[in-house]
């Protein structure tokens, strides 16, 4: 499986997702601790490398962007 058509299918998905989430999901005592921050982490670093391609790298950048303003 192609991991770059993974992701590009992947984050709107988690995207659109996240924007469900209550503002202070990532703040609440029972979800502050979730994977999810792990998993904001891991994006953080792959949008700073050159693994994937600039298009990938572009589209999680928005993502955290939005998780940023949201958040």
């Amino acid at each position: 499986m192609d991991l770059e058509k993974l992701a590009m299918d992947f984050i709107p998905v988690f995207y659109d997702q996240l924007n469900q989430f209550p503002i202070d999901f990532f703040r609440d005592e029972i979800s502050k601790g979730s994977f999810l921050c792990g998993v904001m982490k891991q994006l953080q670093m792959y949008s700073k490398g050159g693994e994937y391609s600039l298009k990938v790298r572009k589209r999680i950048k928005k993502l955290l962007d939005f998780l940023e303003t949201k958040f």
